[in-house]
């Protein structure tokens, strides 16, 4: 919403009712025809001892502002009317002046979020489960960042447990060293498979597999050196995968980091009188808040994650001193966020409140033949390469004189996957329909990215000096033009909801709504073709709407093409 106008409708309501309302009460109208703004008079009524109705209409009639239109009643809403030159010029102006930074606000300064998420298994193939962290947690950061947060984005590696003896006890009996250097992440899975199938008829691999286990935990040269390499291979590989998606992660950190902080951390909980044992393992007893006991040490002595994700939570505000954290992991880890959250606000962290489980459902391929490389796993690099392959496809039939189409494939194949994972809310099941997430004409990526690229042509055609400035603005005064006004003016408002809500599909079904508001207005209206007095006024909403466009498009992962 534009600051200057609710600031003016926010002051005449102070000042005619002595309320002060918040500038969430004002609403946008359902359509235009009633107005721009909405004031719901419900509470103002109470204050002046009318019934809404009434309020909103003698309010009505005491409103005059240079910036409106007028206000009218409409049942016990207040509805003004802006003044078209003025909402449409201050909107361009802050598009066009602002670029970037458009929809950016300082709301977060001087505060930290700390956000975790990716965290792939070392030794496992990066799947697409993954993916969905990896863009949901990147997504937020850029959000966060927009709206002036300082944010840590953190890779916590699955890194340490007693599969690594499992894997260790394979490589020492059948691992080949080429092998694992060529192909690291399929052969080590391979690996680990060999080991479930050889254990049903061997179990002394189990013992070997323990063994090998308590000879890292015991930090055994041998031992922690193949841990060190798995992982070290692992890393390599994964950061190919974060190359393509364009992520970047601050701080890269594993379960292993914490071992030597597990006594501390249970010799803390004990002092405050949180634990107990049962049945020889020792636990927090949760049951007064209504959640299963919270596991920290087996029968044995040996950690779990729980008690990992303890010490490192403990950690993390003790090095960082985050105003939110944030931790992006599917929805079958949900009772786990809540002991862990539980088990913070037991030893009196006050800041356990500020703890976040940013949950998410499954993602699947309608077309399952291609999971069948490595098992079960859809493995996002086959995906990748098979959306790209796709694209690619596409384009050399529809533009085969498209430059760089190498690189063109690569970031619509990318868009197309993340507007799917992304078209619905988070906590919802996402199914990957190769014919509905690259239909360019769909509500899809392809379809966000061929809009963009039509505003770009549009521009391209414009001579050098004709990029106007908006105070030679006429008003354009079509339907489709108001309308696609009034949802650059969401932009900013967009972005708060979707950190307020953890949701990146805000941000994503409005590019979507942006790009057929625009798509609708190319196909009413004349742009370079449109007489003068219109000419000038649609290159500027042209520029603001792919100006809008770009800014979506990158803070959600996805790199714009200018040609198509």
């Amino acid at each position: 919403m534009l600051e200057k106008f609710s600031k003016e409708i926010l002051a005449f309501i102070q000042k005619e009712t002595g309320v002060s309302i918040a500038p969430t009460n004002i609403e946008h109208t359902p359509n235009l025809e009633m107005g721009d703004y909405a004031v719901g008079c419900f509470e103002l009524s109470k204050k002046l001892k009318k019934n809404p109705a009434e309020t909103a209409r003698d309010l009505a009639q005491k409103f005059s502002s240079p910036l409106f239109e007028k206000a009218q009643a409409q049942g016990p809403y207040l509805n003004f009317f802006v003044k078209k030159d003025l909402y449409q010029c201050e909107i361009l102006k802050d598009v066009l002046n602002q670029k970037e930074r458009y929809g950016t606000k300082n709301i977060g300064q001087g505060k930290k979020v700390v956000l975790e998420y990716s965290s792939p298994n070392i030794a496992k193939p990066f799947h697409v489960g993954h993916f969905r962290a990896t863009n949901l947690g990147n997504a937020l950061k850029n959000t966060y960042q927009a709206l002036g947060y300082q944010t840590v984005s953190i890779n916590y590696l699955g890194d340490w447990g007693t599969q690594f003896g499992k894997l260790i006890t394979a490589y020492k009996k059948w691992g080949d060293p080429q092998q694992l250097k060529k192909d690291p992440i399929p052969y080590l899975t391979s690996l680990y498979v060999k080991f479930h199938e050889e254990v049903k008829t061997d179990t002394t691999l189990e013992d070997a597999a323990r063994a090998w286990f308590q000879k890292c935990e015991a930090q055994d040269p041998e031992a922690l050196s193949l841990w060190k390499q798995f992982k070290d291979l692992s890393l390599q590989e994964f950061q190919k995968l974060y190359s393509q998606l364009n992520i970047t992660l601050d701080e890269v950190s594993g379960e292993s980091q914490y071992n030597d902080q597990i006594q501390k951390t249970i010799d803390t909980l004990k002092a405050k009188g949180l634990t107990q044992k049962s049945e020889g393992a020792l636990i927090v007893d949760l049951e007064k808040d209504k959640l299963p006991p919270a596991l920290l040490l087996k029968t044995d002595g040996a950690s779990l994650y729980l008690t990992r994700d303890i010490a490192a939570l403990l950690d993390r505000y003790e090095r960082l001193a985050f105003d939110q954290k944030i931790y992006v992991v599917g929805i079958p880890q949900t009772l786990h966020f809540k002991q862990l959250f539980k088990i913070m606000e037991r030893m009196e962290k006050t800041w356990a409140k500020s703890c976040h489980h940013v949950a998410f459902g499954t993602i699947r391929l309608k077309d399952q033949a291609m999971s069948t490389r490595m098992g079960t796993a859809i493995l996002l690099e086959d995906v990748l390469s098979k959306a790209k392959a796709k694209i690619a496809k596409i384009i050399q039939s529809k533009n085969p004189n498209l430059k760089n189409q190498t690189e063109t494939a690569k970031r619509v194949a990318l868009g197309a996957l993340i507007f799917a994972d992304f078209g619905s809310k988070r906590m919802k099941d996402v199914t990957f329909d190769w014919d509905i997430i690259l239909n360019p004409e769909g509500d899809t990526g392809p379809y966000v990215h061929y809009t963009y690229a039509r505003a770009a042509s549009i521009l391209r055609k414009v001579k050098q000096g004709e990029i106007f400035n908006p105070s030679t603005y006429n008003t354009l005064a079509s339907p489709e033009e108001q309308a696609l006004f009034r949802i650059l003016e969401r932009y900013p408002n967009t972005l708060e909801g979707v950190a307020g809500d953890f949701e990146p599909f805000y941000l994503s079904s409005y590019l979507i709504e942006l790009s057929k508001a625009f798509n609708r207005f190319y196909h009413h209206h004349r742009v370079l073709q449109a007489e003068m007095t219109f000419q000038k006024s649609r290159i500027l909403l042209t520029q603001a709407t792919k100006q809008v466009l770009e800014n979506g498009l990158r803070l959600l992962g996805v790199l714009p093409v200018s040609e198509l």
